[in-house]
């Protein structure tokens, strides 16, 4: 469904252009149907939305991401405090973390097409998303953990996590399916 409200965040969001080289050699992400091209372009509306304190939304969002990380549910957690930084937000401000949150490895995936291929499985852009976040996330857990590393690598943890999303989307996504089973 499509609304003005809608509509003005998705204007002028483009994915990237199919050339007729590319098509005539198969060359390229496979492409999508109608319905996961408009998923496409909504989540990428998504990555442009900030954070907003006026809006209770983006609030109620953290807080589930706290009764889920916690297992509290029913209870609201204030907006700042230690609980964050206790769940690896950088610090006391859950805020801070999401204005820049990750969100270019996704998006730089569903622009190129590099989820095109596990959303057309899955029939799901936004499941295909979540695939490759759990993956991300699943990597970042196994490097840091396995390879000992210190907040003066963070650094580059994260660099090489960014390409990772960049490069091999589907594989994040592919291998995230034994985590979620």
């Amino acid at each position: 469904m499509q609304t003005a409200a809608t509509g003005a965040v998705t204007a002028g969001i483009t994915t990237r252009p199919t050339s007729l080289l590319t098509r005539l050699f198969c060359l390229g992400p496979k492409p999508l149907s109608q319905l996961l091209a408009e998923q496409q372009v909504r989540l990428l509306a998504l990555a442009r939305v900030p954070f907003s304190e006026e809006d209770p939304m983006h609030f109620r969002l953290l807080a589930s991401i706290y009764a889920n990380l916690t297992g509290k549910a029913g209870q609201q957690p204030a907006r700042t405090g230690q609980h964050w930084a206790e769940l690896g937000f950088q610090g006391m401000d859950p805020a801070t973390d999401l204005r820049g949150c990750g969100i270019l490895g996704l998006l730089q995936a569903v622009r190129e097409g590099r989820l095109n291929s596990p959303a057309s499985s899955l029939g799901s852009m936004v499941e295909a998303a979540n695939r490759m976040y759990v993956g991300a996330m699943f990597w970042f857990y196994r490097t840091w953990r396995g390879g000992n590393k210190t907040m003066s690598q963070s650094g580059f943890v994260m660099k090489e996590l960014e390409a990772q999303c960049h490069s091999k989307a589907a594989a994040l996504a592919k291998g995230s399916e034994a985590l979620l089973s």
